[in-house]
């Protein structure tokens, strides 16, 4: 009896979409970490190497599903749904974690230290007055 118009529920979120999306920035987090400070000789190492390639495949075929679920026709709102599920959480996390290392880093005379690890200064300037 309202002259409101009837909205249309939300969509369902895909979740093949959203594990793939997970899995995808999970996998490629991991081969960043397994090839962080290592040439080329250490990624053919036994346990280095085998991880960074189980990562690069899981990244490729979380990828692959991405692409294919964004291609099939059909409801755009529900993709954009999905999208906006994993990358909340994901700046969510960044920020909480950002927000961790800020507020426990503790000043010392070599700069700014968190859990035993120099940061790398705000400023350079302050670096250059220090030194």
């Amino acid at each position: 009896m309202s002259g409101a118009p009837a909205r249309a529920p939300l969509p369902a979120p895909d979740l093949t979409l959203l594990a793939a999306l997970y899995v995808l920035e999970a996998s490629a987090w991991l081969a960043v970490v397994a090839s962080y400070g290592s040439g080329a000789r250490a990624l053919l190492a036994f346990p280095t190497g085998i991880i960074f390639l189980v990562a690069c495949v899981a990244t490729l075929a979380a990828f692959v599903i991405i692409v294919r679920r964004y291609r099939t026709p059909g409801a755009p709102r529900r993709f954009g749904l999905t999208i906006a599920l994993n990358v909340v959480p994901v700046l969510l996390l960044l920020a909480i974690g950002e927000a961790t290392v800020r507020l426990m880093s503790q000043p010392m005379p070599r700069g700014l230290v968190f859990a035993k690890t120099v940061l790398l200064p705000h400023s350079w300037r302050d670096v250059a007055a220090r030194n």
